[in-house]
């Protein structure tokens, strides 16, 4: 008996000294895998149930000043959550070895986040029940996550991963990316003209990544405008160390990263951009693109593009850190097709 109930206690322990700044929070509420497993909520846990159960109430627990923890295990979501007009929200994943928290998307389902102010998300992943889309399916109207009008957001920890549409929106927001964040395995497939990144999608937004972002094998199918990330009248810096591997974009123009109307995209530290399918960046309208730190471009193959880097209509490129353009091909041009 005492052989078993050994990894419980550790559990409980290791959630307990993991969560002990929730005692700064007015609330804080438990969200369980199963009902029974509440008892390895923090101590000052102030209500404990399924995620299932907290959707059909999100105005009454997503409130200001408040910690959601999130147990680890699969929390199923089978319907949308919208908050908004919140200060101080804390979303919350709790590990324990191998085992963590995820949000698992029935369908399109997703979490909105509106007129936010000091919001945070910690160690959750978001995945979708289904981890392929069949070839006529448009899966791009919802988001796992939408931040929308929301001033201090933080990321840190996450996964997004087998995501069937957009993975992360951003509207009108400040947001830094931190510590590891990851988009593995998300899949779009864009309608005709719909503005669109399978990891993410940022409008009127700034991104800072000023941690280890992953973004391997993400595939985005469409006509135009459906790449992995896609931005416009935005800034996106990364300045930690930012990893785009084995990633697709199937369209015509596609490039991994898309950006345009008035947009800053900078680079000023560790990029690595290896063996993707498209053109790793391509830029259009009014795009100053810089590269201050360490870029390699190795192995990327264009076949609907025009050069590893696609710099359009009044687009401004400077290096000043160090880049390495190897073994590289593409429809038109070679490392850089300026039009």
């Amino acid at each position: 008996m005492m052989a078993q109930s050994k990894p419980f206690i550790v559990l409980v322990t290791a959630l307990l000294i993991n969560t002990l700044f929730y005692c700064s929070a007015e609330n804080v509420y438990c969200v369980t895998p199963t009902a029974t497993s509440c008892s390895s909520c923090p101590h000052n846990s102030t209500h404990c149930t399924t995620l299932s159960e907290y959707a059909q109430e999100a105005g009454s627990y997503f409130t200001s000043n408040t910690t959601v923890v999130f147990l680890p295990g699969d929390h199923a979501l089978d319907e949308n959550i919208t908050v908004a007009n919140v200060s101080r929200l804390t979303m919350h994943g709790a590990s324990f070895s191998d085992n963590t928290a995820t949000v698992v998307r029935n369908g399109s389902v997703g979490f909105s986040f509106t007129n936010m102010v000091d919001f945070n998300i910690y160690s959750l992943a978001f995945t979708s029940y289904n981890k392929s889309m069949s070839y006529n399916s448009h899966q791009a109207s919802n988001s796992a996550l939408l931040l929308q009008s929301t001033a201090n957001a933080k990321l840190a920890n996450c996964s997004f991963h087998d995501n069937l549409g957009n993975a992360l929106t951003i509207h009108n927001t400040n947001i830094i990316l931190a510590k590891n964040n990851m988009f593995i395995h998300n899949q779009c497939r864009c309608q005709l003209f719909s503005k669109l990144g399978c990891g993410i999608t940022a409008l009127n937004s700034n991104l800072t990544f000023t941690g280890n972002t992953i973004f391997h094998e993400n595939v985005a199918v469409g006509f135009l405008f459906c790449r992995v990330i896609w931005a416009s009248a935005s800034l996106l810096n990364f300045t930690g160390t930012s990893n785009f591997i084995d990633n697709s974009a199937y369209s015509s123009k596609s490039g991994i990263i898309y950006v345009k109307e008035r947009t800053t995209l900078s680079f000023a530290g560790i990029s690595n951009f290896n063996n993707n399918s498209a053109s790793a960046i391509s830029t259009s309208s009014n795009v100053v693109l810089t590269f201050n730190g360490i870029t390699s471009f190795i192995n990327n193959t264009a076949r609907f593009g025009y050069g590893v880097i696609h710099a359009e209509t009044k687009t401004s490129v400077s290096f000043t850190g160090v880049s390495d353009f190897t073994h590289n091909s593409a429809l038109r041009g070679g490392a850089i097709y300026a039009e």
